[in-house]
């Protein structure tokens, strides 16, 4: 054994040392990507969750809406939902 071969580490030892290195990168990696995802998902959720809100206000203004609309019109409002009902009905039976 050469002076040099007996202080330089030798070449299986650095692969194993490079392996350790590199798996302790993975992990590091994965547990990043972990925590992106998670912060993506949690305003994907809070995204959801507003437009939900804002649908169900929106649901019930024109509930309201509807509402005040057949009591100051109720003749109307039931002549328009039997001719919805009707028509309907027509296309219902064409099938």
């Amino acid at each position: 054994m050469t002076e040099n071969e007996a202080t330089e580490p030798r070449a299986t030892d650095q692969l194993r040392a490079q392996t350790g290195a590199v798996k302790e990168d993975l992990g590091k990696l994965g547990r990043i990507a972990k925590d992106a995802a998670r912060e993506k998902l949690g305003d994907a959720r809070e995204t959801a969750t507003e437009y939900y809100q804002q649908g169900r206000r929106r649901a019930g203004e024109v509930e309201a809406q509807l509402v005040d609309y057949v009591r100051t019109k109720p003749l109307k409002s039931v002549l328009i939902a039997a001719g919805i009902g009707a028509l309907i009905g027509i296309l219902a039976s064409r099938r």
